[in-house]
């Protein structure tokens, strides 16, 4: 750029799990609908753990996550569920739990009492490895 030339607006990295709709749709090339769909599943993860998981929000394309990751960070923890207080219902709104997998998590609290480690819940032949890879960073104890 020549010397005399106004200097360009940086965008400032925006907290996925925070930023507002407006902020998003500030970033090039994002729509109001894209933006609203990654706010949505943001909301109906619990929050981000990672930027890729844009990917598997439904309604945005590829190329639109591929606008927004040099605009994104995750400050903001996700929101967790506790595997010894959660209902059925609490668990199966996730969406990486299914109900069969969410009433599995509850029958073993009610037999064996509550859980000392997270990791228990794979003692369930309905929760594989990649489930609970996938949903272990949105639960607690």
């Amino acid at each position: 750029p020549k010397p005399d030339s106004p200097p360009q607006k940086k965008l400032e990295k925006l907290d996925l799990n925070a930023c507002t709709l407006a902020q998003l749709v500030a970033i090039p090339g994002v729509r109001v609908y894209s933006a609203q769909k990654v706010i949505n599943y943001r909301n109906y993860l619990g929050g981000y753990v990672a930027l890729s998981q844009m990917y598997e929000a439904k309604g945005i394309d590829s190329a639109t996550v591929i606008d927004l990751l040099p605009f994104c960070q995750l400050i903001t923890p996700v929101r967790k569920l506790s595997v010894n207080l959660a209902t059925i219902d609490e668990l199966q709104a996730h969406p990486y739990l299914s109900w069969k997998q969410a009433n599995s998590i509850v029958k073993m609290r009610s037999q064996k009492g509550r859980f000392q480690q997270l990791e228990e819940i794979k003692e369930s032949i309905l929760i594989d490895p990649e489930t609970y890879e996938k949903v272990r960073a949105y639960l607690s104890l």
